[in-house]
């Protein structure tokens, strides 16, 4: 598997992702998905924490891009209980928040843009009703809160009491299963379907030396310990999977030149389309 290395300088346009959400929205009404109530940001002396707080489970969508280094996080089927907004911020690592409804034949998602003066090591969290996004950097912390967030956020995610047996588990918390990766591909353009049973957080991003794209699926894992195989004839030279960590399953495509790509999810899984005429 690829060594963790810095990521590389692709960018997935705005536009495109968020019509790729959009695309995939749940068949069931926007007031039926959950309604983020609010986002509070703070920290401690050597992290800066955004938490997004909602009324019900969160499932999303991340991507990260450059110059500015941005975090976008896109929640489909949710809203906000509070009217969109952005802030600018001054003498910090993050420089600028933007969070906004975006509606598109009645369905609903919501877009979070964190952008930052540089590069920044992160993590995502998340639990029945609330996501956090966590920044490695020292340095002064803007102390904002945006709506009504309500009541005190639950612990994160590790710190979160295990269920009692024969419980429910929320939807965040299931264990989704990648089931298969099927790649089509040509000289200009290919696509990637990744079929997985559940609706975890993803996260996806391109690196070089070699060229590849990674999609990282949360709370996963792999029926098989690892495999790879060899794709002859196009964009995409091989396919590699494994269990990246304990909840994280990694699909890594290999490429024989860099190009541009977006991921759309569906139902069943997660399409990956790379080459010509993608933006």
């Amino acid at each position: 598997m690829p060594p963790r290395a810095p990521r590389s300088r692709f960018t997935l346009p705005g536009a495109v992702l968020t019509a790729l959400a959009l695309a995939v929205l749940l068949a069931t009404p926007a007031l039926a998905g959950p309604i983020v109530s609010g986002i509070v940001v703070g920290g401690d002396r050597g992290a800066l924490d955004v938490d997004v707080i909602a009324s019900g489970p969160l499932g999303y969508l991340l991507n990260e891009s450059a110059e500015p280094f941005t975090l976008t996080l896109i929640f489909a089927g949710a809203r906000l209980g509070f009217p969109d907004e952005r802030r600018t911020f001054e003498g910090g690592a993050l420089t600028a928040l933007q969070v906004r409804t975006l509606t598109r034949d009645g369905d609903t998602l919501v877009r979070l843009d964190l952008a930052f003066g540089r590069e920044v090591p992160y993590t995502v969290t998340r639990d029945a009703a609330r996501v956090r996004i966590r920044a490695e950097v020292g340095g002064r912390k803007p102390a904002v809160v945006i709506g009504d967030p309500g009541a005190r956020p639950s612990p994160p995610p590790a710190a979160a009491a295990r269920p009692r047996a024969g419980a429910a588990m929320p939807p965040s918390q299931r264990i989704a299963v990648l089931k298969g990766v099927r790649p089509e591909t040509s000289e200009g353009t290919a696509r990637l379907m990744l079929d997985i049973d559940g609706s975890p957080a993803v996260k996806t991003f391109a690196m070089t030396r070699p060229d590849r794209i990674v999609v990282d699926i949360e709370n996963a894992r792999l029926p098989a310990r690892e495999s790879a195989f060899t794709v002859h004839g196009g964009l995409i030279r091989g396919i590699r999977m494994s269990q990246w960590t304990a909840t994280v399953v990694r699909v890594v495509c290999d490429l024989s030149r860099p190009v541009a790509f977006r991921v759309e999810p569906v139902a069943g899984g997660l399409v990956v389309h790379l080459g010509e005429g993608v933006r």
